[in-house]
């Protein structure tokens, strides 16, 4: 497992003009992206374009970008997804594939009981790098 370092940079999703998403211009971003300087990278962050793929493509570039950079930078996959079990269900199978560290961001519950179940459920798993955003609540 690499170290997560001081420095991650966030991934665009390279997309193919059909829509799909370039495995290939992602690979080779990546390792341009650590070769500037970064110590990791964020795949599928909130920000993105990660809300608009499905699992099966998430999955697949976060095991693409880590065997493309090894060891020579960390991969923190954004897992966050409006359905607790769904993001659950996620982040097991990212770690599975092999990244270095999980960013989850809680649904937008409309309720703080809500939220701590999610945050409860997400954190009992143990013995794995886990980075629960917060996100200010609207009212």
């Amino acid at each position: 497992m690499a170290e997560l370092g001081r420095l991650l940079t966030a991934l665009v999703t390279p997309f193919t003009e059909t829509g799909d998403v370039d495995y290939p211009r992602a690979r080779d971003l990546a390792k341009a992206i650590l070769k500037s300087g970064s110590d990791g990278l964020v795949i599928g962050g909130t920000t993105g374009e990660a809300p608009a793929m499905n699992d099966e493509e998430l999955l697949q570039l976060f095991a693409e970008v880590k065997q493309a950079i090894g060891e020579d930078g960390a991969v923190v996959a954004g897992t966050t997804n409006n359905n607790t079990q769904g993001s659950i269900a996620l982040s097991r199978a990212a770690e599975k594939v092999g990244v270095d560290a999980i960013l989850m961001t809680v649904p937008a519950y409309n309720s703080e009981r809500g939220v701590e179940r999610c945050r409860s459920n997400r954190i009992r798993d143990q013995g794995f790098t886990r980075w629960l955003q917060g996100v200010e609540r609207q009212r």
